[in-house]
């Protein structure tokens, strides 16, 4: 058999041998084959992949990653079109765990024979596990490792206690806050600091009454899609009654600190910066 027949079907052989065995949030052993066309549906994941060094494997996004402007977007990652997923054959698709929702695209596009991993991203803990279990899905574990061990080192930088409280504005008006489900409460626990917001909800309603009723330390107001353009705190009316008014009072960008994936780590920094070293 000629040398160059030999090491292609060595190649193909080696190739199809990739697969991997890879439990989600969901607790369902998904089975991945050579992930090498990977959509990812929320831009957490999508940086998640750049940190693996493995951005070149994403072949669409949604409308709000632009990490990727020049691949196709499948729509946002509350209504991503499962057809057009579809059409474009991916080996693995990244879901985010958590709605209903996205349990029922799941189920269509696996019924199309797509792997879909579930992933949680309400809490450090859970990047880490996510970033495992990407790289366990790509072949390359051993890279995920070093990005955990590296993300965990420079956490434990961080240990300064504060002893604010502070409460982080998602919307306005409607008020919408993060709860304890939320990474944004690493974030702040990570500055030394407390949420004021204890529900264990990601996302929590507001009356102006409860909200005056926490007295936090701190208000955290982001800008973004979801917020953007906030009204300042003494155009609002009634907010003379927050204590907060006349003190600390920061405005973040929504992609850093909303969005649970690497750039998280960054925003306990900014965050701690931002209320004085």
């Amino acid at each position: 058999m000629p040398v160059l027949v030999v090491f292609l079907l060595s190649l193909f052989l080696c190739t199809e041998a990739f697969a991997v065995q890879v439990t989600d949030a969901t607790g369902a052993s998904v089975t991945v084959h050579n992930a090498r066309r990977i959509v990812p549906l929320y831009a957490a994941f999508t940086d998640i992949l750049d940190a693996l060094g493995a951005l070149d494997l994403v072949v669409a996004r949604t409308k709000a990653d632009r990490k990727c402007p020049n691949l196709p977007a499948v729509g946002t990652h509350m209504r991503p079109s499962l057809e057009r997923i579809v059409a474009l054959k991916p080996d693995l698709v990244l879901q985010l765990h958590g709605r209903a929702e996205a349990h029922d695209q799941t189920d269509f596009l696996r019924r199309f024979g797509i792997p879909v991993l579930e992933l949680e991203l309400s809490s450090f803990e859970d990047l880490w596990l996510a970033t495992r279990r990407i790289g366990q899905a790509i072949g390359h574990p051993e890279r995920a490792e070093l990005c955990v061990a590296n993300w965990q080192k420079r956490l434990a930088q961080s240990t300064e206690k504060r002893g604010l409280r502070v409460v982080y504005e998602v919307r306005y008006p409607n008020l919408l806050v993060a709860g304890g489900g939320n990474i944004v409460s690493d974030i702040i626990r990570c500055a030394g600091c407390e949420n004021a917001v204890t529900s264990p909800k990601k996302f929590v309603r507001l009356s102006d009454e409860a909200l005056f009723a926490l007295n936090p330390d701190v208000y955290i107001i982001q800008t973004g899609p979801m917020n953007p353009d906030p009204v300042p705190l003494s155009e609002r009316p009634g907010w003379g009654a927050l204590r907060v008014a006349q003190g600390k009072v920061i405005t973040v960008q929504e992609d850093l600190f909303s969005r649970p994936g690497p750039g998280a780590l960054d925003a306990c920094f900014l965050l701690r910066e931002g209320l004085g070293r």
